[in-house]
């Protein structure tokens, strides 16, 4: 009685185990699959007979495990894998599945293995668990496109920003080229504008020189005169020529250096002058040259402005 006992509950510890293992394989989400060594279809689980379109297990077993393949891979299982497991024990990698509704395939992480006779050893079925990669496979290739699409933007905008380089490169050669110009037109201009101050320069010294140079030689030739007569009251009003001569060639010297200090911007030199003497002297040089009564001028000076402090030779220019 206790050897049956003992006997009977071995049988129930060895049901509940086959119990929880049937409810282990039925709720997997896997595919769980056992053939005979020639592949014919033992069993399937119900998740892997929903993964490949399969309604019931009896639509299985009428299969073969080739069926169950993709046509593509098909002569690798036969002429390699399933030789491999038969021999080695065991093989584990990815392999296309095919969906019985639509055909297309469905590609699986596969772990097919040989089950052998724990009494004898001999191999006894052919079983294998595998997962689908489907989500997997999906969600790489979202993210090959991703990372496809990113290197195609970073491209493109490498590309933009190259061209945006190159621009503002040749914007800026165009700038330095356009600098130079500017540059030489300054230079033109500055070169056309000392060319046209040295010419009024030079028509201004010309001016200025003229009626002293004039009066020097009116006073030089009246002198001349004046001596070549012999008369000795000549002579004292030749000598009065020559001083006036000498004073005017005095006031030409003295035009030369108030411009010569002008063009080198050096202080004017100023002294306090007698204002209706300097005027009278200016007027009666200007007048030098002018036939007698053809101009009359008449000054009315302020007694209150009598003396300034000028510079002579400007002010008489």
């Amino acid at each position: 009685g206790a050897n049956q006992v003992a006997i009977t509950f071995q049988q129930w510890l060895g049901d509940a185990d086959k119990s929880k293992f049937t409810t282990l394989v039925q709720r997997t989400t896997d595919f769980v699959g056992i053939a005979s060594l020639r592949g014919e279809i033992q069993y399937v689980n119900p998740a892997g007979l929903q993964l490949v379109g399969l309604a019931a297990l009896d639509d299985a077993l009428r299969l073969h495990v080739l069926d169950f393949v993709s046509p593509q891979n098909r002569k690798t299982v036969q002429d390699e894998l399933w030789p491999l497991v038969l021999r080695a024990g065991r093989w584990k990698g990815e392999l296309d599945f095919r969906h019985f509704g639509s055909g297309t395939p469905i590609p699986f992480l596969v772990d097919c293995f040989r089950i052998d006779d724990p009494r004898t050893g001999e191999p006894m079925n052919i079983a294998t668990v595998s997962r689908d990669l489907s989500a997997q496979k999906h969600s790489e290739a979202a993210l090959h496109h991703l990372n496809d699409d990113l290197e195609r933007r970073v491209k493109e905008r490498t590309f933009e920003l190259a061209d945006a380089n190159e621009r503002l490169v040749a914007e800026k050669l165009e700038r330095a080229q356009a600098d130079l110009r500017l540059k030489k037109l300054q230079n033109e201009l500055s070169h056309a504008a000392r060319l046209t101050a040295a010419a009024q320069m030079a028509a201004a010294l010309a001016h200025e020189l003229n009626q002293p140079l004039t009066a020097v030689v009116n006073s030089v030739n009246t002198a001349k005169r004046l001596l070549a007569s012999g008369d000795r009251a000549n002579l004292l009003v030749a000598q009065e020529v020559t001083d006036e001569a000498a004073e005017q060639a005095l006031r030409a010297s003295a035009i030369i250096l108030g411009l010569r200090q002008l063009v080198s911007r050096s202080e004017t030199e100023r002294r306090m002058e007698v204002l209706p003497a300097m005027i009278e002297e200016a007027s009666a040089l200007v007048l030098s040259s002018i036939a007698p009564l053809a101009v009359r001028l008449k000054f009315e000076f302020d007694d209150n402005a009598r003396r300034v402090s000028v510079n002579r030779v400007q002010i008489q220019q």
